[in-house]
């Protein structure tokens, strides 16, 4: 049997730093932005009040004096961009601190100083003007100069939440899609070495004739084991003719005393699909259950239906209540009750109860269209 494809990894989303220009080129356009608002609100207000004004001169006051602004803001996203590290929320606290402490003043003389500039008004005993200010220019500088450290920091943080959260995705998906390959690759080798033993017992007891068609039916078997490690998705109809062909296989072999009673909802199962070898497990679990309970002989009832838009398979096979207790019960239905899961979430359901005629199995899933490739 050839070896399976290598499940394919998406891996974890690449974080590639942006570069620094275009990171500048970014907040200025932001902050020019801001200021043209700020330059329009400022004109209406003096067109309002009966005053004078050129629009173009408030646009480039507020220019000049948001250009720091602009600066201080690609910087900090830069530095919190390459940093390998989150900073810790008291860092960046103290960081900001530490930026109005030695900014504020700074920052205040420079507006200052654009003001009496573009005023043509000397430039002259800026300090004793800057502590003249009132406390609501004090506060409004802080105010600025703080949304320009703030906002790029939230944002290089936001950034690296939604980062991790899609690399913690791409990593689950990975790990899930290996688990399932890992469950399905199980499957194949555990009916093949089954199917062997069973014309190992045919050919010992020189059953020809019994044995070749047991050896034409694990053909079948295994044509369709390729399929399934070449494909992700098979019908229902080709689940269903697996089974037949391994039931059939079993029935081969000496000493079966199996008898199977099919119940199949009269439509057309090719047009739904099915996770590959989803019922082999229940299959092999109802024969080893049966045969210890019923050596004599029994029966497997095996049906297959359509119910509120899911595909509903149902094996009753005797036993007893005392191994009933859900999908933990066996290694088998562990597994393909682990297989619902990672396919189908809480749509998929598998469940042991007592039936009519000894114990049953049901399974569950979406009846999901199927499209041959």
């Amino acid at each position: 049997m050839q070896a399976r494809a290598a499940v394919p990894m998406s891996g974890a989303p690449k974080h590639r730093p942006v570069q620094w220009w275009h990171t500048v080129l970014t907040s200025l356009l932001l902050w020019t932005l801001f200021g043209a608002i700020a330059a329009a609100a400022n004109y209406r207000d003096v067109l309002h009040f009966g005053g004078k004004g050129a629009l173009w001169a408030m646009l480039q006051r507020f220019w000049l004096l948001y250009l720091p602004l602009a600066l201080l803001s690609a910087a900090t996203l830069i530095a919190f961009e390459r940093t390998a590290r989150v900073p810790r929320a008291s860092t960046i606290y103290l960081s900001l601190l530490a930026l109005l402490a030695g900014g504020l003043p700074l920052y205040a003389l420079y507006h200052l100083a654009i003001l009496r500039l573009l005023s043509h008004k000397p430039v002259e005993h800026l300090l004793a003007a800057m502590f003249a200010q009132r406390g609501w220019t004090w506060w409004l500088d802080g105010l600025m100069l703080a949304t320009a450290y703030a906002a790029p920091v939230a944002l290089t943080m936001w950034w690296r939440g939604q980062h991790q959260a899609l690399a913690s995705q791409a990593a689950q998906r990975d790990n899930l899609a290996l688990r399932l390959a890992l469950l399905q690759g199980q499957l194949e080798p555990y009916f093949l070495l089954s199917s062997l033993d069973g014309i190992g017992a045919l050919v010992r007891n020189a059953e020809r004739p019994l044995a070749t068609r047991a050896l034409a039916r694990l053909s079948d078997l295994l044509r369709y084991a390729l399929r399934s490690s070449q494909q992700e998705w098979l019908s229902v109809a080709d689940e269903i003719g697996f089974v037949r062909d391994y039931l059939d296989l079993q029935m081969l072999r000496p000493g079966a005393r199996l008898q199977v009673q099919w119940e199949l909802e009269p439509i057309d199962w090719s047009e739904h699909r099915c996770p590959p070898l989803l019922l082999h497990p229940l299959v092999e679990y109802a024969l080893a259950q049966g045969q210890r309970s019923a050596p004599a002989g029994w029966t497997l009832r095996l049906s297959v239906a359509l119910q509120d838009a899911c595909v509903h398979v149902t094996l009753e096979h005797p036993g007893h209540p005392d191994l009933a207790g859900g999908a933990d019960a066996a290694p088998a239905l562990t597994a393909s009750h682990e297989r619902l899961a990672l396919l189908f979430g809480g749509a998929g359901q598998l469940d042991r109860r007592p039936g009519a005629h000894g114990m049953c199995v049901s399974l569950r899933f979406p009846a999901l269209e199927h499209a041959d490739d």
